[in-house]
C-alpha cells in the first residue's frame, strides 16, 4: 500500500489532466466532470490518509485539495482561449500534485518532512483557490446574469470557511475567533458588492477582493495571537498596495 501511495499523487494528477482535457473537447459533460473531479480527489485523499471518511483527520486533509480543484473547475468555465486553457490545466495538475506530495511526506516520511511545510503550502493554495472562486463569482454575475446577492452569499460562505481554516491552522480557539470570522464574511460581501460596479475585468475585481482578504486575514490573525506590530502592518499594507497598483495599471477598462 505504501508503494502505491508513493505513486498516487502523480497518478491522481494525471487523472485530473485527463478529466479537464475531456471537458475541453466535450463541454456538454460539465456536470459529469464536476462529479468525476470530486471522486478523484476524495478517493485519492482517502487512500493516502487511510482513515474513515467521518474522521476529523480525513476532512482536515481533504479540505484544501478539494477546495482547490473545485475553484479550478469553476474558473475553467471562463477561459475561452485554447492555449491559456492548456497552460491552466498543466498548472492546476502541478499544484495539485505538490499538495498530494506534501500530504504523503507528512503522513509517511516524518523524518524528512519539513516542519509546517503542509501548513505553508495549504495557506498559499487556499489563497489561490479563493481568488479563483472570487473571479468565478464575478464571472457568473457578469456573463451568466446571476443576481449579485447569489454571488455575495457564496463570497460569505467561502471567505468565512477559508478564514476559519486559517485560524484553525494557527491554533486560535473558536471562542476567540468567531466574532472576527463573522466580521470577515460581512466585510468581504461589502467589498465584493462595491467592486462589482467598477468598469474592470472580473480578474481585476477578484484581485482586489483577495488583496482585501489577505490584508484583513493577517491583521485579524496577528491581533488574535497578540503578535500585531507596526512592522507587520507596514509589510501587509505595502504588499497589498503594490500588487493593487500593478493590477490597476495592467488591467483592461471597459
Amino acid at each position: 500500500m505504501l508503494l502505491f501511495n508513493r505513486f498516487l499523487p502523480a497518478l491522481s494528477a494525471i487523472f485530473i489532466i485527463i478529466t479537464f482535457e475531456l471537458w475541453s473537447v466535450q463541454p456538454q459533460l460539465i456536470f459529469y466532470i464536476a462529479g468525476t473531479l470530486g471522486v478523484i480527489v476524495v478517493l485519492t485523499v482517502w487512500s493516502l490518509s487511510w482513515s474513515s471518511v467521518i474522521s476529523k483527520k480525513f476532512w482536515s486533509i481533504l479540505a484544501t485539495p478539494l477546495f482547490f480543484v473545485s475553484s479550478s473547475y469553476l474558473f475553467f468555465m471562463f477561459i475561452d482561449n485554447v492555449a491559456v486553457s492548456q497552460i491552466f490545466i498543466l498548472l492546476i495538475a502541478l499544484v495539485y500534485f505538490l499538495i498530494l506530495r506534501n500530504i504523503f511526506s507528512f503522513l509517511y516520511q516524518t523524518k524528512n518532512y519539513q516542519p509546517y511545510a503542509l501548513e505553508n503550502i495549504y495557506s498559499y493554495v487556499n489563497m489561490g483557490s479563493l481568488f479563483m472562486f472570487y473571479a468565478s463569482f464575478y464571472g457568473m454575475f457578469l456573463y451568466l446574469s446571476w443576481d449579485i446577492w447569489k454571488s455575495s452569499i457564496l463570497v460569505f460562505i467561502f471567505s468565512t470557511f477559508l478564514f476559519t481554516r486559517t485560524l484553525w491552522s494557527f491554533k486560535i480557539e473558536w471562542r476567540k475567533s468567531k466574532v472576527f470570522i463573522l466580521i470577515m464574511g460581512v466585510l468581504m460581501i461589502e467589498i465584493f458588492y462595491a467592486i462589482s460596479f467598477l468598469p474592470t475585468s472580473f480578474l481585476f475585481n477578484a484581485l482586489i477582493c483577495i488583496l482585501v482578504y489577505y490584508l484583513l486575514m493577517n491583521i485579524f490573525k496577528d491581533f488574535l495571537r497578540d503578535m500585531i506590530t507596526g512592522n507587520n502592518l507596514k509589510r501587509y499594507f505595502l504588499i497589498t498596495i503594490t500588487i493593487a497598483v500593478i493590477g490597476f495599471i495592467t488591467t483592461q477598462w471597459s
